[in-house]
């Protein structure tokens, strides 16, 4: 019963953080993937 007081609360911050860490991951990656197409947008006009 102490175990799980003690046990509970921890897995549920590690699991936030998890999450936090997640959703930040998704979104460096889709920031970077806008970025990269911008890039890529521009180097298809400039052959035009």
């Amino acid at each position: 019963m102490i175990l799980d007081l003690i046990i509970s609360p921890l897995a549920q911050i590690a699991l936030d953080r998890l999450v936090v860490h997640l959703n930040c991951s998704v979104d460096d990656i889709v920031s970077k993937a806008i970025l990269n197409y911008q890039q890529y947008l521009e180097i298809c006009e400039d052959d035009y």
